[in-house]
């Protein structure tokens, strides 16, 4: 359902199911002339709600103005979105997955600051 919904559903990674994955890895093909979902709302049988947010991978070539594949934002020949609208970007970097199996953000405790670096030099 939700891979139709991107594009058409190719396949769905097998290592998706383990309890550490925060998110499912799934293939499909997309129309690179429309532009790209970035999230659907789905319903619980218990009436609850929820939102599913789409990250791509190996993205080329992304327009962020007129969300197309194809060209990038500063060869886009579409009108700028008019951003007293609301217009401007629908896109950014986050629609970018990461790059490896990891997805959560590294705890800033464990990631050495210029202060510890200088500190072990000394």
């Amino acid at each position: 359902m939700i891979g139709n919904f991107v594009g058409r559903f190719i396949s769905v990674d097998e290592h998706n199911f383990s309890a550490w994955n925060p998110f499912i890895r799934i293939r499909v093909s997309l129309d690179i002339g429309k532009p790209m979902k970035r999230k659907l709302f789905l319903q619980k049988e218990e009436g609850t709600s929820f939102c599913v947010s789409f990250r791509y991978k190996k993205l080329l070539n992304f327009c962020f103005m007129c969300e197309i594949i194809g060209h990038a934002e500063n060869f886009c020949l579409s009108n700028p979105r008019d951003s007293s609208e609301g217009g401007g970007r629908l896109f950014g970097l986050k629609l970018r997955a990461t790059k490896g199996r990891a997805q959560g953000e590294v705890n800033k405790c464990l990631v050495p600051t210029r202060k510890d670096r200088a500190k072990r030099r000394k």
